[in-house]
């Protein structure tokens, strides 16, 4: 890795150029700002390595890129922190340490021997967006986790056993404190998302180099609240146009104001409904014709598969709409 880089330090910067923003000084609220958008994954941090003036290079958004080849890269490590959304209910993390890409960087890096996991409540308004990214107010959620890691590079997993029953019950109220505290309009649409936030508090020392690496992390949701391929809904809602079994054009996925639509679409419309997810199966829930259960699937870039009861296959492309 050429050592011709500046190092960020993010954890003070960022919250200075929050323009256009109040004063984010209310007690009992942190601030977190997601300045990267992978899919449904938001995440920020408080370092990064920019070399030669390329910010996207090691950023935090290659933790969610589905490579090993990549990888967030910062400082020394110990204290620094990164932090990503989450779905209600995620049981584990799946991640792979250090820079993974060859043996030789793996071990010329640092890697990191021990996380501390906290849970977060964050609040945001359509308006609170800086030119780093998208302010997030939050509120803990009780418990940290003490994260051990393996010194290897293949994925690891580390279980995330949170009481999301201790989680904000009514997120509405929370938000109706939050444009309180932060004088946020009536009229502004807000919304709450759950962020686990992971501390580095220990490293496996590199040979050659201070960078402390992680390459990949990805969350698992339980069973019960999960769908095909263990795809959670925000993951699978999507435009999609059919390529290989389905009896329609194009399939509309939306999730609008907490309830999932879809529709199916040709030349015109085939018919609509609602959709569910659980248990490993993705329901679609017809206004008039015959309701559809799809019972595996998997979801790999652009291309959602899905397998229904009877065992046919269906492909769809994400497209834009």
């Amino acid at each position: 890795m050429t050592r011709r880089a500046a190092w960020i330090a993010l954890s003070v910067y960022l919250l200075a150029a929050a323009l256009g923003a109040p004063s984010f000084a209310e007690e009992g609220w942190r601030q977190f700002i997601i300045s990267d958008v992978v899919g449904a994954i938001g995440s920020g941090s408080t370092s990064q390595l920019v070399e030669n003036d390329d910010w996207a290079k090691y950023a935090p958004r290659k933790l969610f890129d589905g490579s090993k080849d990549s990888a967030w890269v910062e400082g020394d490590g110990v204290g620094e922190q990164v932090w990503f959304t989450v779905d209600l209910g995620t049981a584990d993390l799946i991640l792979t340490n250090g820079f993974a890409r060859s043996a030789s960087l793996f071990q010329k890096n640092n890697r990191v021997k021990r996380l501390e996991a906290s849970l977060w409540v964050g609040v945001t308004a359509e308006i609170m967006v800086s030119e780093l990214g998208r302010i997030y107010q939050a509120r803990p959620v009780p418990g940290k986790l003490a994260l051990p890691l393996a010194d290897k590079a293949t994925s690891q997993s580390l279980a995330l056993p949170y009481d999301w029953g201790k989680a904000p019950g009514d997120p509405e109220a929370m938000v109706a404190e939050y444009r309180a505290a932060f004088e946020v309009p009536e009229d502004e649409a807000c919304w709450a998302e759950y962020i686990v936030c992971l501390e580095i508090r220990e490293v496996y020392r590199g040979t050659a180099y201070r960078d402390t690496c992680i390459a990949e992390i990805a969350g698992t949701l339980p069973r019960a609240v999960a769908g095909p391929g263990g795809r959670c809904a925000v993951e699978i809602a999507g435009y999609c146009k059919a390529e290989a079994g389905a009896e329609w054009e194009f399939l509309r996925l939306s999730i609008e104001a907490g309830i999932l639509l879809f529709t199916y679409l040709g030349d015109r419309l085939y018919d609509s409904g609602l959709w569910y997810v659980g248990d490993g199966r993705l329901a679609l829930e017809s206004d008039a014709a015959q309701s559809t259960t799809f019972i595996d699937g998997e979801l790999a870039g652009d291309t959602l598969v899905l397998i229904g009861e009877d065992g046919h296959k269906e492909s769809y492309a994400r497209v834009e709409e």
